[in-house]
């Protein structure tokens, strides 16, 4: 698996797998959320990650660029910050490992672009996802209301 900076050629493939997401277990995304127009932003921006085996995308993640988290008083860290969002692998490649490869190869993509640390929410029921997220080296600072569910909040210094 190699993650890589996503492209134009890739946003077919992306929303496709957005769109597998809905409705799988653990999943508070709808067909609302996320949208095109989230995805074609994020490649456009350069903040849209791709995880491609056998010539295939087989999980995602972003930079949020939104600045929904910056206001909560529970985040250790501040200074050079990024929010990540929108992470998620196939269905068909769910249970290899594969969320925990993209959280840690991210790693190294941003601090190249001068972030120092991490943050980033998990459903709060996702039990699988934030224990990747725990084994990833994040660490839960606090919990929130946001978007009609429950998050713990997490991060991670670089």
């Amino acid at each position: 698996m190699v993650l890589r900076e996503a492209t134009s050629d890739d946003f077919e493939e992306l929303t496709a797998l957005y769109r597998a997401q809905i409705g799988r277990r653990f999943c508070l995304w709808n067909e609302h959320y996320p949208t095109s127009d989230n995805i074609e932003t994020d490649i456009l921006l350069g903040n849209m990650f791709v995880a491609v085996s056998d010539g295939h995308i087989v999980g995602a993640v972003a930079i949020d660029t939104e600045d929904d988290l910056s206001d909560f008083d529970f985040w250790r860290f501040r200074e050079d910050c990024c929010d990540l969002a929108r992470l998620c692998v196939s269905p068909d490649h769910s249970g290899q490992g594969i969320g925990y490869r993209i959280m840690t190869d991210i790693d190294s993509l941003l601090r190249d672009r001068g972030y120092s640390a991490v943050h980033l929410l998990v459903g709060s029921e996702n039990v699988p996802a934030y224990k990747t997220h725990m084994k990833a080296g994040y660490k839960k600072c606090g919990e929130c209301n946001m978007y009609g569910s429950h998050y713990y909040a997490c991060e991670k210094k670089l």
